[in-house]
């Protein structure tokens, strides 16, 4: 069984359109309203509207969903790691700050990467 995963935003770029095209998400064009009830496992809040993040957040956790949003990292219920993936070996390397510092995960990730790729790869392990 697949997930079902529903995007709520009145735009989208063009690989979720893309996305939509071929039923691999649901695409809700609308912005966030209470609405949007209890239907959900989880939830990502990413717009670049904090007002509409904290109403959609006080919603969710009302409705015991958990949590991830953007713009407030100590409201979270879960964090997402960043992740390098290696597709030659299939191995995967999850960096994560535990939400206390994103941007800073971001940049151990970017810098990981570079290192790893100028080394080869896990191929020489």
């Amino acid at each position: 069984m697949s997930p079902i995963i529903s995007v709520i935003s009145p735009e989208v770029t063009d690989k979720l359109i893309d996305l939509h095209d071929i039923n691999a998400i649901n695409w809700v064009d609308d912005t966030f309203n209470t609405d949007h009830t209890d239907r959900y496992d989880y939830v990502f809040i990413t717009t670049d509207n904090r007002g509409a993040n904290a109403e959609a957040l006080a919603h969710f956790k009302e409705l015991n969903i958990p949590v991830n949003i953007a713009d407030n990292p100590d409201e979270c219920d879960f964090h997402m790691p960043a992740v390098i993936i290696d597709d030659e070996s299939g191995a995967m390397i999850s960096i994560s700050t535990d939400g206390e510092n994103p941007t800073k995960t971001k940049r151990i990730r970017e810098k990981k990467l570079e290192a790893w790729i100028a080394s080869g790869g896990l191929e020489d392990l």
